[in-house]
């Protein structure tokens, strides 16, 4: 799988059979999630838990999908937790988004967002790789606890 920043500034998630977008929601192919409740798109399964708060399945890969707006539950955060890659839009929260993506512990974190939030990152001294690309397997997740930003320019959210 591959995920990137794409020319209009949004995330992309790009698999075998499906291509899902990260916007104000989630698309998977032609279809636009509707929050919770369960989805099976391109063979791909995925548990909305919130607006916000989703879980993937693909390619023997779990991915966890938060756009950070305000602190999530235990419950939410137990749910995560199998997470192998984490993306999160941090939205100017960096601190606090930190601080959950330490909590779930997912072997690979994407963080998501603009110059700013980026310079914010580093001044937190997490040691990450910023890239518009990453290409992902199973067994890439060998590296435990790796860390990539990826800048959003327009400001879009996921």
């Amino acid at each position: 799988m591959i995920i990137s920043a794409n020319k209009s500034g949004l995330v992309e998630l790009k698999t075998k059979k499906a291509s899902v977008l990260f916007n104000d929601q989630i698309r998977i192919n032609d279809v636009d999630l509707e929050g919770a409740g369960e989805y099976e798109i391109g063979e791909i399964s995925v548990q909305g838990i919130e607006d916000y708060l989703y879980i993937l399945n693909s390619e023997d890969l779990t991915i966890g999908v938060i756009d950070y707006k305000c602190k999530i539950s235990e419950e939410q955060t137990e749910a995560l937790s199998d997470a192998d890659v984490l993306i999160i839009r941090i939205n100017g929260e960096v601190k606090e988004a930190v601080e959950q993506v330490n909590r779930i512990e997912p072997k690979v974190a994407i963080y998501l967002g603009d110059e700013k939030s980026k310079t914010r990152l580093q001044e937190t001294g997490i040691d990450f790789d910023s890239t518009d690309q990453i290409k992902l397997t199973k067994s890439d997740l060998e590296l435990e606890g790796k860390s990539y930003f990826m800048q959003l320019n327009n400001g879009e959210h996921i």
